[in-house]
């Protein structure tokens, strides 16, 4: 038998599927037994450098199972056949990224398959060219999930046909697994965020989470479960004027899942609460009422009182003429109406440079805002303080190490923590280099290009981090990052 390997002329994205088309040709005069397609996976492949000198990997069904960790014996599984008379041909599809113990890096391959018959004989594919590309998405979201703690990013990609590709990936112990083609959509107009649904409570269900995104004038959302997306929900009209999505949505126990759109009406800010079932049906919209107004884009937690009602915590910084100040007020999520008037949680003459706050704070657990401001004096260090989200007047504050102190004495971007621990690090990206303060000093901790944004410090513990980032050359990167208990 002849076998033929085909794939796409289309590159493909680092760390998705890379999948492949196989034929099996009868070229003998006689009927002769064959693999049942999506019954069986003989295959093997051979991956090699674009020179072809050099193997990279080999890949196989056989190899992907053999490198799981068994107890007992091994299921053998039986070859399915079927008759494939003579001229005959059979197809096949493979993705190779499945038999792989990590996903291929971003560069150029060539590909060879084989399969070896019943008699012993083996059939040798011609060699194909494949292009994997680093991850660069136009929009994405990220969030950490608890249970267990695991990264979930989902991206868009300009596929370069008018059409976006939604991926979504659930990273395993590394942060490096694979990602999973969602759906392909067709959007009217250029699609720069995305927001992502983290668990309301410990009672949302698993593996249902909820994303969303402005299409024009409209939010379009739905489901992205472990492997597929469920639940597109119909285009729901903001009514607003250049409307941006919050960071995070939220999934409640029933399934249902709520955004917060904000852009403006008559001149002024607004934001809109967005509940959509878990089934088809009619979203509810509420529009926030705030004494005072709102002028930047704030960050919201979703707080459970004792009374075990949500409340949701707007947060954000205003400069001015007279100082700055980080603020905060507290919103019924169901209604809309005000529950606090605008509070000053931070007065200072010096600039507010972050300002981080957790998504949601679940029954029974705390969260702490974050907050970085720049020194008064280029040679003064910089302050790093953290305020309790539902107590405000539980803060504490620390200087972090000089900038002097690191080989180009400057910083390009801040990124704090997911999470607020005592010590927890702070990251800085400094002249293609990542750093992050360790005690009284800085420690780096990787060379890299980093997409826009796209940084991120995940805190699993006091003890434990990961930094990631989507890198321009190499695609998306993980680094694990150890303190000193």
């Amino acid at each position: 038998m002849q076998l033929h390997l085909k794939a796409p002329q289309r590159p493909f994205v680092a760390d998705g599927p890379v999948s492949l088309e196989l034929s099996l040709t009868n070229e003998s005069g006689a009927a002769v037994d064959a693999p049942v397609p999506g019954q069986n996976y003989p295959f093997e492949f051979t991956i090699l450098d674009a020179a072809g000198e050099k193997t990279i990997a080999i890949a196989s069904h056989a190899r992907a199972e053999a490198a799981v960790p068994h107890l007992g014996s091994r299921i053998q599984h039986e070859l399915l056949e079927q008759s494939l008379g003579a001229g005959e041909v059979l197809s096949y599809t493979e993705d190779v990224t499945a038999l792989l113990p990590a996903p291929l890096s971003p560069a150029r391959y060539l590909l060879e398959g084989t399969f070896q018959q019943a008699a012993g004989a083996i059939s040798r594919s011609e060699r194909v060219p494949i292009e994997v590309q680093p991850s660069l998405p136009v929009a994405s979201a990220q969030t950490l999930d608890p249970r267990p703690e695991s990264v979930i990013i989902v991206e868009f990609h300009d596929q370069q046909d008018g059409s976006l590709l939604l991926r979504k990936r659930q990273s395993d112990h590394r942060l490096l697994g694979r990602f999973y083609d969602m759906r392909t959509v067709q959007p009217s107009s250029p699609v720069r965020r995305i927001a992502i649904g983290v668990e309301a409570d410990f009672d949302a269900p698993r593996h249902w989470r909820w994303v969303a995104w402005i299409d024009g004038g409209s939010i379009r959302s739905g489901v992205v479960r472990a492997t597929d997306f469920v639940a597109p929900a119909d285009a729901i009209p903001v009514d607003l004027e250049q409307p941006v999505l919050l960071d995070y949505g939220y999934v409640f126990e029933d399934g249902s899942g709520m955004f917060a759109v904000t852009g403006f009406r008559s001149g002024q800010r607004k934001i809109r609460l967005i509940t959509i079932p878990p089934a088809r049906g009619k979203p509810e919209v509420v529009e926030m009422q705030l004494t005072g107004g709102l002028s930047p884009i704030p960050n919201a937690t979703l707080v459970w009182t004792e009374a075990g009602s949500p409340e949701l915590i707007l947060t954000w910084s205003l400069e001015g003429s007279s100082g700055n100040r980080v603020v905060q007020a507290r919103v019924d999520p169901k209604t809309g109406s005000e529950l606090s008037g605008i509070q000053s949680l931070l007065s200072t003459d010096r600039r507010v440079v972050e300002v981080s706050c957790p998504p949601v704070v679940r029954p029974g657990t705390e969260g702490r805002i974050q907050v970085l401001v720049a020194p008064a004096a280029a040679e003064d260090p910089y302050t790093y303080g953290s305020f309790d989200v539902a107590d405000p007047s539980s803060r504490s504050a620390r200087h972090l190490p000089p900038l002097a102190k690191l080989p180009g004495e400057s910083v390009e971007r801040w990124v704090l923590p997911s999470s607020k621990f005592p010590e927890a690090p702070v990251l800085a990206v400094s002249k293609g280099e990542f750093w992050i303060t360790e005690k009284e000093d800085w420690r780096r901790v990787a060379e890299a290009d980093p997409a826009a944004d796209s940084v991120r410090l995940w805190a699993f513990d006091a003890t434990t981090y990961y930094c990631t980032w989507f890198d321009t050359v190499r695609g998306y990167q993980a680094v694990s990052l150890r303190l000193a208990g």
